[in-house]
Order: structure tokens, then C-alpha cells, then sequence
């Protein structure tokens, strides 16, 4: 079945937030980072290839580390895809992530949150509109406004992992602004 959907954002440059902030509803949030990768879809377990890539490259360019995320997106097209991603960000231990998984701590009330709305797999997947509903998603748990599926611990930052056309893996880095 194919289903339709729609999202939008308003992005601006951060330093004309400022002179828009008061005329939003919400506390604007930062984007900090974007990594992203490209592989030839032949190259082998190009997945965790291009997340690697990508994942780097937001670190290298923030200067943050899996320690530094509140939470975790994963375009979860593949089942493992969320526990390897959030593997390869620093999120979840190496190896052991299928651990937190099986105690439940990945769910939107543990201590690891990851796709608090359920990833493509519950969530649904409607086709290019589904990465922004995870910005849109994760921009509502940073502003504390999801409700009865709000994380337990207010979240500052998240990382979401893009994974789409094949072989094309994005890592964007988000924050909320002091």
C-alpha cells in the first residue's frame, strides 16, 4: 500500500533568529550538523558504510560524540536498521545495543530513546515526507510537547539518521537553543 503524507519547516540562518523568533510559537530549534554519504549500491553492507561516513562527519564538524545525543532517529526501513545506526553513532553501546533493545530502554520511555514515533516500521513511510515527520517528530519531544509519548528525560539534542534512495544516508544533528 502506498500512503500519502505532508510536512514542512520553516528554516532560516541562525543568525536571523533573532529577528523572527517572536513571531514563532515555538523556541527555535538549531540544526548544528549535517553528514552525509553516498554509496555506489553494489559497495558491500553499504548501510553501515555510508552511516559511518555520514555519522563522522557530523561529529567532526560539532565536535559532538554518541554522549552528547538525548535521543535517536533512524529511518528503520530494514528492522535492525535503528539498533545498527544508533550503534555506529556512539548512541548505543557497540555490539550490545541489542541488549537495551530487549529491556525495553530504546522505547520513548527508557533511557534510550530511539523513534519515539515509531520508526517506518509502526509510523508508516510516506515516501519523501517521511524524514521531515522524524524533524518534526523530534522537534516536538525537544520542545516537551508529545504528550503520552514525551520522553521521560527533556531532551536537548537528537541525531537523526536518513537513509533513503538506495544508497543515500544523511546524519543531521538538531539542538535547542538556550
Amino acid at each position: 500500500l502506498k500512503c500519502d503524507g505532508a510536512a514542512a519547516a520553516i528554516v532560516c540562518a541562525t543568525e536571523m533568529i533573532p529577528v523572527i523568533a517572536g513571531n514563532l510559537k515555538h523556541h527555535p530549534i538549531e540544526v548544528l550538523g549535517i553528514g552525509s554519504a553516498a554509496c555506489e549500491a553494489t559497495t558491500p553492507h553499504f548501510e553501515v558504510r555510508a552511516t559511518e561516513e555520514a555519522v563522522r562527519q557530523a561529529y567532526e564538524l560539532t565536535g559532538l560524540s554518541g554522549d552528547d545525543l538525548d535521543l535517536f532517529y533512524a529511518n528503520d526501513f530494514i528492522i535492525t536498521s535503528h539498533l545498527v545506526s544508533a550503534e555506529i553513532a556512539g548512541y548505543l553501546p557497540y555490539g550490545e545495543g541489542w541488549k537495551y533493545i530487549c529491556e525495553g530502554r530504546t522505547a520513548w520511555d527508557g533511557d534510550k530513546p530511539i523513534n519515539t514515533n515509531g520508526g517506518r516500521t509502526s509510523f508508516g513511510h510516506a515516501h519523501a515526507a517521511s524524514g521531515l515527520a522524524d524533524v518534526y517528530e523530534a522537534c516536538k519531544q525537544l520542545w516537551g510537547e508529545c504528550g503520552g509519548h514525551q520522553v521521560k528525560k527533556q531532551p536537548r539534542t537528537a541525531m537523526l539518521r536518513g537513509y533513503g534512495g538506495a544508497q543515500n544516508v544523511a546524519a543531521v544533528l538538531l539542538r535547542t537553543l538556550d
